[in-house]
């Protein structure tokens, strides 16, 4: 294998070496600059500069700490010329040929299934809180929180003044199991 690298100048050779390591560079390209596109043509690049600079290789060195060397420099070329940065990242996905070999990458506004359960049973939880009350305290909370009403609404429609419905609030978030509601949600 050292004698393959030994002779990466050599068009036969150099074919068998991009063989070898188009996949784990084009993998390596990709996870750093998350555009499938760009890193194609930076891995071309990378693997023409190879071949260019194939007579400096030093024979007997070792040849992947020189390839991976190339490549991060190249990438640290392209980084430095790019004028702006794009505002989110593209989806890094895989090409036909390198699908087995990449990690597809799609970036989603919808939680994840961990935030899902947490929310979950933050609201069994909440509906378990606000079953626990009685009478006027429940509705008021339901209309605090469920129907988002504001105080002086709640207090227009119970009959209430506002001091009593900022009274029950308060009374509410004292009781058993009231820690799972944010304050900053009942001010």
């Amino acid at each position: 294998m050292q004698s393959l690298f030994n002779k990466v100048s050599e068009p036969q050779h150099f074919s068998e070496i991009y063989r070898l390591f188009w996949k784990p560079v084009l993998y390596f390209v990709s996870r750093r600059v998350r555009d499938i596109a760009i890193a194609e043509e930076l891995t071309q690049e990378i693997f023409l500069k190879v071949f260019r600079f194939s007579t400096s290789f030093t024979h007997g060195k070792a040849f992947k700490p020189w390839l991976w060397t190339i490549a991060r420099n190249t990438i640290n070329d392209w980084n430095r010329g790019r004028k702006t940065e794009p505002a989110a990242p593209a989806p890094v996905v895989a090409s036909t040929e390198a699908a087995s070999s990449l990690v597809v990458e799609i970036p989603c506004h919808r939680p994840n299934a961990e935030t899902l359960l947490l929310e979950r049973e933050k609201k069994t939880k909440l509906h378990q809180w606000i079953s626990s009350l009685r009478g006027t305290q429940k509705q008021v909370l339901l209309l605090r929180l469920v129907h988002q009403l504001s105080n002086e609404a709640i207090a227009e429609h119970m009959g209430l003044s506002l001091s009593a419905v900022k009274s029950l609030i308060h009374r509410a978030m004292h009781t058993k199991g009231a820690s799972i509601i944010p304050v900053e949600v009942l001010d």
